[in-house]
């Protein structure tokens, strides 16, 4: 029994005292290079509204119960439950408002085994006359930050609930701070947002490099200067069984946008590092047994386009001539171009008009109007649909100083 016992604890020593190596030897590293930075940004994903499953619980159960009243069958009610709720276009969207996802990373040219990122501090600007509002997530690989689940210091409300409008105005004119602590070996996370300055706090944690990306979620106020005012219509082109509305019953309704043409959006960005640099003891796993040079650096600011004006664009359509003259409805106090801000929409109502051939509608008539005058409509036949340019065009980088 004590030969056993002696025989365990002679392998528990030579357990402890075992190097952790990569390899018994390593030639031909790679000199030491400083951390790169990379800032771009892609439109974050909007919740499918359209299925019963995205309205709250009271709604959804009286939405269930109302279709039930009119199906027969289990059958036919699953079939109905299935489809997409249809709803009525109530307002447009906010088109001075882009929810946007900055893809934040920083990269290594030359990684070498061992190096790594002590903490780095990333700041971003607008280059360009645009605020951040609505921060809402914040996330790596490792770590997820959603701003509805933890405390937000700096700021008297704390009621988010994933972006919606209200938190928007909340968030509007402060400043909001979200934080991660370190759990089990991750790294710490935290983001500090202001309408005109986003930072991005990281601290390493032994045996992991802070490269890679940081994902943040928030919202870009734009700039609103030549802005212009949009009719976008509406009617009922159809009653409940399928059947074209008739002229003389079918009502315009009108609604109006400001819209400005869209600008590509820049940022001016810096990084700020720590770094831990290996001088010797590459061939090692075991940190304690690496010999190492502690490198503080920061990056000049740099500008770059986190989203193009055709990314930003609100896209519009008009029904045209053949010669460039827009449909236009007159109410008989004034004359408004038809704009549509869904291509499906413009379409229907143009076969509308070409099935029924008149301009004489229930509240008023339809024109052709271009260059300032108006025109009886001369040829249904001629009538198309075209997008409507909404942007200024690319815009060279700037200097950030």
């Amino acid at each position: 029994m004590r030969a056993g016992a002696s025989l365990i604890a002679l392998a528990l020593v030579g357990c402890a005292g075992a190097s952790v190596d990569r390899w018994s030897k390593v030639e031909g590293l790679p000199p030491y290079a400083p951390p790169v930075l990379t800032v771009s940004s892609a439109p974050a994903a909007s919740a499918d509204s359209s299925s019963v499953k995205a309205l709250p619980e009271r709604a959804e159960a009286a939405y269930v119960a109302a279709v039930a009243a009119k199906e027969k069958t289990t059958k036919d009610l699953q079939a109905a439950l299935a489809k997409p709720i249809e709803e009525r276009k109530t307002a447009p969207k906010d088109a001075t408002v882009a929810s946007r996802v900055l893809v934040v990373g920083v990269e290594r040219e030359a990684p070498r085994p061992g190096d790594r990122l002590l903490s780095t501090i990333v700041s971003i600007r607008p280059a360009e006359p645009f605020r951040f509002i609505g921060y809402q997530q914040a996330a790596t690989d490792r770590t997820f930050i959603d701003i509805g689940q933890v405390s937000i210091t700096d700021q008297q409300s704390a009621s988010i609930e994933g972006g919606t409008a209200s938190a928007t105005a909340k968030l509007e004119a402060s400043r909001s701070r979200t934080a991660s602590r370190a759990i089990r070996g991750e790294s710490d996370l935290t983001v500090d947002v202001s309408p005109e300055l986003v930072r991005i706090y990281r601290t390493g944690v032994e045996g992991r490099d802070l490269t890679g990306d940081t994902l943040v979620k928030l919202s870009l106020r734009l700039p609103q200067d030549d802005a212009r005012t949009y009719a976008l219509a509406d009617a009922d082109l159809r009653d409940d069984k399928g059947v074209p509305t008739a002229a003389d019953k079918l009502r315009m309704r009108l609604k109006f946008i400001s819209l400005a043409p869209a600008h590509d959006l820049w940022v001016c960005a810096r990084l700020a590092y720590e770094d831990r640099a290996i001088v010797d003891g590459a061939r090692s796993y075991d940190e304690g047994r690496q010999s190492v040079a502690l490198k503080r650096g920061e990056t000049p600011w740099t500008p770059y386009l986190v989203a193009s004006a055709e990314e930003l664009e609100t896209p519009l359509w008009v029904v045209l001539d053949r010669s460039g003259g827009a449909l236009a409805f007159d109410d008989g106090m004034q004359v408004n171009t038809l704009t549509f801000d869904d291509y499906d929409d413009a379409v229907a109502f143009l076969d509308w008009v070409q099935h029924d051939r008149t301009d004489r509608l229930a509240n008023g008539r339809l024109v052709e109007s271009a260059a300032g005058t108006t025109l009886p409509v001369r040829d249904f036949g001629a009538l198309g649909v075209r997008r409507l340019p909404q942007t200024h065009g690319t815009s060279a980088a700037p200097t950030c100083g």
